[in-house]
């Protein structure tokens, strides 16, 4: 409550202008009759309840309007905030869970394609269709994640305190280039000119390691 009336200073003042404001009609009838006893007839308590409604009630009800219009802008203001708050919330989430999503992807696929190359060292070419179809599909989610990640920051930048112009995030983006090197082994596989060449290396470990560590730090702001 105390917090509440310090936030609402005008409404603070109001109260108190509204009950010196009172006090006047109180204090100006006490003055002019103070000399005489009090009456026993009722139709003088009434003319004096008369007095008091005709005075100090249009005071109180002025005050309360001005008091109501006041909490309901104040309140309106509170609830668009917290609306905002929780639709940033929401589209934080969304944007994260998309994005945590591509780290199981990215490991099936690199276990997917060091299976299928270990497999057809001796020939050099892939026999199996369903090997190609796969291979085309990863090969699909592998430029999305790409541009995934390099629009991450201009698309949910604003969502996050994170930084994404650290050195950490620049690293992520710089190691994901990685992938390129990806892409062109595998259209060679898939057209059968591989020459097998070690494309699951320590680059794509550190990879692993860099994204995971980004994706700690904005789970923090997830709470």
């Amino acid at each position: 409550m105390k917090d509440f009336f310090k936030e609402n200073k005008i409404v603070s003042l109001l109260i108190v202008i509204s009950a010196f404001i009172c006090l006047i009609p109180i204090t100006c009838y006490i003055i002019k009759f103070s000399g005489q006893a009090l009456s026993d007839d009722p139709i003088v308590w009434g003319t004096f309840g008369d007095f008091l409604g005709g005075t100090i009630n249009t005071i109180l009800s002025m005050s309360s309007l001005v008091i109501l219009a006041i909490l309901t802008s104040s309140i309106n203001k509170q609830s668009n905030a917290e609306n905002k708050k929780n639709s940033f919330l929401l589209r934080r989430l969304d944007s994260f869970d998309q994005l945590s999503s591509y780290l199981d992807k990215i490991g099936h696929i690199t276990i997917y394609v060091s299976t299928v190359l270990n497999e057809n060292k001796v020939t050099k070419k892939l026999s199996d269709e369903h090997d190609v179809l796969k291979l085309k599909e990863y090969r699909h989610s592998l430029i999305e994640i790409t541009v995934y990640l390099g629009t991450f920051r201009q698309r949910y930048g604003h969502l996050y305190e994170y930084d994404f112009y650290s050195t950490e995030y620049l690293d992520l983006l710089k190691s994901s280039d990685k992938f390129k090197d990806l892409f062109d082994t595998m259209i060679l596989i898939i057209n059968g000119k591989d020459n097998h060449k070690e494309i699951i290396s320590h680059d794509y470990e550190k990879f692993t390691r860099k994204f995971d560590q980004v994706l700690k730090n904005l789970s923090k702001e997830l709470k």
